[in-house]
């Protein structure tokens, strides 16, 4: 687990144990070796979680990449007796609890190497630029059950290639690299087909070069 997640654990198993007494906020605020600071918290009514990061200079809201599932938002914390402004990510309902914790994780780590309090806000918005551009690249993040078979017949190819000519097999392999083919050996090609279906079996053929046996 990542400092981020076993941060979170620790206060949910304070929530459990009705030793929190801020609601509707259970929080934490950590003090980095570089002097940055950082509050954690989870919402206890929602179960929302969510994490501030004090900056040393201010900026406006839409100066901050965003993506479905993560509200980004401004505060102060007068709680801790602290003027500081803080950048705020809020976990939203229907998100996943993991991909918010490594969201936090990749900001907390970019915000440590910063080398000075000017270099938090930059390496904020920078990794917040990193993570939209990621999930923007392909909203099909999971693969298809079609494609999940796919790769599941040149695995099984590669594991047999494996055992017959050894681990350069590995190298082999241009099933991920958007090849006509799955596999090139030596003189050789070989395009991997999977079906799911009885007999009469069928293949799909995704464009005509994987019929081309010049190569």
């Amino acid at each position: 687990m990542s400092f981020t997640a076993d941060l979170y654990k620790a206060i949910s198993d304070d929530m459990r144990k009705g030793s929190i007494r801020t609601a509707p906020y259970a929080s934490r605020l950590i003090t980095n070796a570089n002097g940055a600071i950082a509050v954690y918290a989870i919402n206890m009514i929602t179960g929302m979680k969510s994490a501030h990061f004090a900056v040393g200079s201010t900026a406006p809201k839409n100066a901050f990449p965003s993506w479905k599932g993560i509200e980004i938002s401004l505060a102060k914390f007068p709680a801790y007796a602290s003027e500081q402004e803080y950048v705020g990510l809020t976990q939203l309902p229907q998100s996943a609890d993991h991909i918010f914790e490594i969201v936090v994780e990749d900001i907390r780590i970019s915000v440590n190497d910063a080398k000075s309090q000017e270099e938090i806000l930059p390496a904020i918005i920078s990794t917040l630029a990193k993570w939209r551009e990621f999930f923007q690249s392909d909203r099909d993040i999971l693969l298809s059950e079609d494609r999940q078979q796919g790769l599941f017949g040149e695995l099984l190819f590669l594991e047999e290639s494996i055992s017959s000519i050894g681990n350069v097999s590995v190298v082999h392999w241009a099933g991920s690299d958007a090849e006509p083919h799955d596999f090139y050996i030596a003189s050789d090609a070989v395009e991997v087909k999977t079906t799911s279906r009885k007999a009469p079996y069928s293949a799909h053929i995704s464009n005509e070069y994987q019929l081309d046996n010049q190569d």
